[in-house]
């Protein structure tokens, strides 16, 4: 699948027309050894999407770090991901979508 989209990283935009998958795991290369502050999910919202997402960045996250997911009542994804991963997380929610929040912090999540 093959997409264009634009992400805003380090203050600049960078046009991507490419796989996705491999355009996202080629910026993370790029920038290896860096934490991230705050990643927020906001793109596609299947369950594989999601996964492949918050299992790459995760890892990356600096301690209090922040993994913002939209949507997380389109699958399971974030639920589990929670579960798998013994995190505590947020949901904030009105009547129509429902956005989670979880802090990677020593306590609140297995690392």
């Amino acid at each position: 699948m093959y997409f264009v989209h634009l992400i805003f990283y380090a203050k600049k935009e960078i046009p991507i027309l490419k796989c996705l998958s491999r355009a996202i795991k080629s910026i993370i290369d790029e920038n290896s050894g860096k934490n991230i502050e705050m990643f927020i999910h906001d793109s596609n919202h299947t369950y594989r999407w999601q996964s492949f997402e918050y299992e790459l960045v995760y890892p990356l996250l600096s301690e209090n770090g922040v993994l913002i997911s939209d949507d997380i009542d389109f699958s399971y994804a974030f639920l589990d991901f929670i579960k798998n991963h013994n995190c505590r997380a947020l949901g904030l929610f009105d009547r129509y979508k429902i956005l989670g929040v979880l802090s990677k912090k020593k306590k609140t999540c297995k690392h």
